[in-house]
């Protein structure tokens, strides 16, 4: 049966091309009617092209906008630029026009930001994600010290920074500002080794107390555990992608990140393990029945056209893999239906480590679960085994046990 987009009568400028436009709006997930409204509203499109006298190679947004509102004008209706971005999208990468939009101008910051990236990851060897966080934090601290659009790095005192740091830190929690100082220390260290500042500025950022381990792990009680997994309608595509999300953080303790990560490739149903990626390693964990249930019933309603290898991807289209930043959402959106206090996806791993550690295992055997390099970093749960913690404590005086 014909899809309903080719019975389209084109004319001659975009003809040649919206057969692998419609074919990739398919891939990515569009019904065959929404793709069958675009390809008409393209038709619309290149028809006026043709009236204009223009070739593919000649189309740019400004000329679609020219086209909308031709269109207005003439009292017909008409689409919005959001439609035909994608087209332009499409015509680039194919390699008809040139560019959708002209390239910015790149400033004094954006070359000193990309070659503070090039140092972290030649020198420093940081992974993109840490790389993208620490270029962030000298970008906005450049953006606050332009003058006439250049970064005013000479007159740079002592004083300034401690102004910065304390400015940043009123508005961030205890860890977010430690991450800051951490972040600005290291791009001040960069700006010496470059010659652009003074050698004592990075010893200028102050230090926040932090005492390590001062906190307990937050988990979940073992009913709110329970009340977050049947807050997913598992009756639809979307809740059975979310109970798979939250079995794998809650019982196999991953961190956001490696849940994004995880591809079709790191299953191996055959030996009934997962490959975890994250922080520049690759470790396979045991995969549980339960947990394997749950990914099972996921993967049955996963979009099978799209070319992704993502374990977790989108309902709506267009369909694309879950960042670590969506699979935080869908915890904090499961922990609303639950009625309980927004959760981050760092709270299951916290249960899923005091779980593990309840059941009887030891701190080292969490610790691998983890996947931590060092044993202090797994000795924080030792503040929650309240079964042995019972044995270490000392009776009252004067209490009978």
């Amino acid at each position: 049966m014909d899809t309903l987009w080719r019975r389209v009568r084109f004319s001659r400028p975009l003809r040649p091309h919206v057969t692998s436009f419609a074919e990739q709006l398919a891939a990515e997930g569009y019904s065959e009617r929404t793709v069958d409204e675009t390809v008409r509203a393209i038709s619309h499109l290149s028809r006026w092209m043709l009236e204009q006298g223009l070739e593919a190679a000649e189309l740019t947004p400004g000329q679609v906008e020219e086209f909308l509102r031709a269109r207005r004008e003439s009292g017909r209706w008409a689409r919005s630029m959001r439609l035909f971005r994608p087209l332009l999208a499409h015509l680039q990468a194919v390699g008809v026009i040139q560019s959708v939009q002209s390239a910015p101008q790149r400033t004094p910051v954006d070359e000193l930001c990309e070659t503070y990236r090039h140092y972290l990851i030649r020198e420093r060897g940081m992974v993109t994600t840490t790389v993208n966080a620490y270029t962030q934090t000298a970008r906005n601290f450049l953006l606050g010290r332009l003058v006439k659009g250049v970064p005013e790095l000479g007159t740079l005192t002592a004083q300034d920074v401690i102004r910065v740091v304390l400015d940043e830190c009123r508005r961030r929690k205890p860890g977010s500002a430690s991450r800051y100082q951490s972040e600005l220390r290291r791009f001040l260290q960069f700006l010496e080794f470059e010659g652009c500042v003074s050698s004592q500025l990075s010893r200028a950022v102050p230090r926040a107390p932090r005492w390590r381990d001062a906190y307990l792990p937050r988990a979940l009680k073992p009913d709110e555990e329970d009340r977050l997994l049947k807050a997913c309608d598992r009756g639809t595509a979307a809740g059975r992608r979310d109970f798979a999300i939250l079995k794998l953080l809650s019982c196999l303790g991953l961190r956001s990140r490696e849940v994004a990560n995880l591809t079709l490739d790191d299953i191996n149903w055959r030996h009934g393990e997962i490959t975890v990626r994250a922080k520049g390693r690759c470790e396979q964990l045991p995969l549980p029945a339960d947990v394997g249930e749950a990914l099972c019933e996921w993967l049955r309603d996963r979009p099978r056209q799209v070319e992704f290898r993502e374990v977790f991807v989108t309902i709506s289209a267009p369909i694309t893999g879950i960042s670590a930043s969506g699979i935080t959402t869908v915890v904090r959106r499961a922990s609303r239906r639950a009625d309980m206090a927004p959760i981050g996806a760092h709270r299951l791993r916290h249960t899923a480590a005091t779980a593990i550690l309840r059941a009887g295992a030891s701190l080292s055997e969490v610790g691998q679960v983890l996947r931590h390099q060092e044993l202090q970093t797994t000795a924080i749960y030792a503040k929650v085994d309240h079964i042995h913690l019972r044995e270490l404590a000392r009776p009252w005086p004067g209490v009978v046990r």
